[in-house]
């Protein structure tokens, strides 16, 4: 057996130095630290403790995000989800499914407004709008309005029981009298009921149409009379014609005896 001399000994030795000193890596594949499978380009299984991190040549900025536990926390700008332009903390561009909803800390409550396309139902409560007083209405408005068309549904009659047989029409002599005591006609509000209850727009509507209905009647049993009184002026405009005519017969015969 030859002895190994000294020279290639150290020449042992220096290459194996050199060879410690430098890394070689594969033109290709991935990069594990703390792993056998890495799964990227560089893949880290622990923790990185660097003074700086450069991503495309340039130093990568700090993260408003903050992880403690399961738990991740954004501090600053907003949060998008389906929207690449936020404009609140957070902004969904979508439907929302969730268990709850906390706002300060407590439980939202189930809202009463029910949406479906363009429309909204408020299934309880009241609403008041211009007020925060409804006065126990469904709908409270302090101001005016105005619609190109309001329907007013009526549970009650309509006034057409004017027009039955069976009806009393109340005379004009009752309803001059009612107006003398009243100072308004029957079965119609006073201006100081409408100052202090205000009116039922329906059924106000309906007792109108019963006056007019009234009147109605009214007007045509006196057009009945004016006819009447018309033949009856007819007939007696014919009867003095004749009587003037037999008043100047007797005269004439009684210039021809003398």
């Amino acid at each position: 057996m030859k002895k190994v001399t000294p020279f290639y000994t150290i020449l042992f030795l220096f290459f194996g130095i050199s060879a410690f000193g430098q890394n070689t890596f594969p033109a290709s594949g991935n990069v594990g630290i703390g792993t056998l499978t890495p799964g990227y380009s560089l893949d880290i299984v622990g923790t990185i403790n660097a003074t700086q991190l450069f991503v495309n040549g340039s130093a990568m900025e700090s993260s408003p995000w903050n992880v403690s536990g399961v738990s991740v926390f954004y501090n600053t700008g907003n949060v998008g989800i389906g929207t690449n332009s936020p404009g609140f903390a957070l902004d969904v561009n979508g439907t929302i499914n969730a268990t709850d909803i906390l706002i300060n800390g407590a439980a939202l409550p189930s809202s009463p407004w029910s949406v479906s396309g363009n429309d909204a139902s408020y299934t309880t409560g009241n609403v008041g709008i211009g007020t925060t007083n409804t006065q126990g209405y469904l709908l409270a408005v302090a101001g005016n309005m105005v619609a190109e068309s309001v329907k007013v549904e009526l549970e009650g009659n309509w006034p057409d029981f004017v027009f039955t047989s069976d009806y009393d029409l109340p005379s004009l002599f009752f309803i001059e009298n009612y107006i003398k005591v009243n100072g308004h006609l029957p079965n119609i509000p006073s201006a100081k009921e409408v100052r202090k209850n205000g009116i039922e727009l329906g059924q106000m509507d309906a007792k109108l149409l019963q006056k007019i209905e009234e009147l109605t009647l009214h007007t045509i049993q006196q057009q009945k009379e004016i006819d009447s009184l018309k033949h009856l002026n007819q007939n007696l405009s014919k009867q003095n014609e004749l009587i003037k005519e037999l008043s100047e017969r007797l005269e004439k015969l009684e210039q021809t005896k003398d």
